[in-house]
């Protein structure tokens, strides 16, 4: 374009080039594009004959750029969301359960829903966009509710092994926690007759979730449980403190062999017949 006053001046050139990009293509098939003619660019900027003529002040410009720096924000909040929420959730187990051995499978639990939804969505053929990205977000939120109900129930199992701890959580816990799963899922059913596509895809995700959540909680947790979770409840802060103080706890004595002494100590001719 040139100036509208004499002397005429060049104001700007602009090369419109076409390439195979279409308005669907993601930011991973659009940035190598970019960096490329980005390295054109750059390399007649630097020529001493663009220099000498003020021509070196070039640079391109594209619609899918845009899209390409919204889809890298959204994939890096959503990363930050999810890895921020796994590190709450571990610590607010943490705190609840005074456990770490549960705190730490409910977060393999949790991490599972995590990784196996995001794989579904990549199988159902969505692409990241800002829905994508807000139920990402809120995705752990979503899942550590029916872990952190029954790891809470096998920490106040008043057993003494895993197998009767896993009856109490099971029996006090695994009913309610299959109708807030049942419920839950049905609501989020209803979503799926909306004719806004937001509302159909965080209705799909939903369903997805708490479905993924529930089989984790008892295909998952439930079974790491009956291996590696612990006979007796124990508060792991207490223990940490007594060992920074370098104080053991005296073994405890068990019942039958107190009883027995006791039982020879108060009772002289038990003692004469021995």
């Amino acid at each position: 374009r040139w100036s509208k006053t004499e002397p005429l001046k060049l104001l700007y050139l602009a090369n419109i080039i076409n390439t195979t990009l279409t308005t669907r293509d993601p930011g991973a098939v659009i940035r190598p594009i970019y960096t490329y003619w980005e390295g054109v660019v750059e390399e007649e900027n630097a020529l001493a004959a663009n220099v000498a003529a003020t021509l070196n002040s070039a640079m391109q410009s594209a619609n899918q750029y845009v899209e390409m720096e919204l889809q890298d924000t959204l994939l890096s909040a959503a990363l930050i969301g999810i890895g921020g929420s796994l590190g709450l959730a571990f610590g607010i187990i943490l705190i609840t359960t005074r456990d770490v051995v549960i705190s730490l499978l409910s977060i393999i639990s949790i991490g599972g829903v995590v990784v196996s939804l995001i794989c579904m969505l990549v199988w159902f053929g969505w692409t990241l966009g800002v829905i994508e990205s807000i139920a990402m977000t809120i995705l752990v939120g979503l899942s550590v509710d029916y872990t952190i109900h029954l790891a809470q129930a096998y920490r106040e199992s008043a057993a003494h092994n895993r197998r009767d701890r896993l009856i109490d959580c099971l029996t006090s816990m695994g009913i309610s926690v299959l109708s807030a799963s049942a419920t839950s899922v049905l609501s989020a059913v209803v979503l799926f007759f909306t004719t806004i596509s937001f509302f159909v895809k965080f209705g799909i995700f939903i369903g997805v979730t708490i479905a993924l959540s529930t089989f984790y909680s008892f295909g998952l947790f439930v079974v790491m449980l009956a291996f590696v979770g612990r006979n007796e409840s124990n508060n792991d802060f207490v223990s940490f403190w007594n060992w920074i103080r370098c104080k053991h706890p005296e073994p405890k004595a068990t019942t039958a062999t107190a009883g027995a002494g006791a039982g020879y100590a108060s009772n002289p001719v038990k003692m004469a017949q021995l």
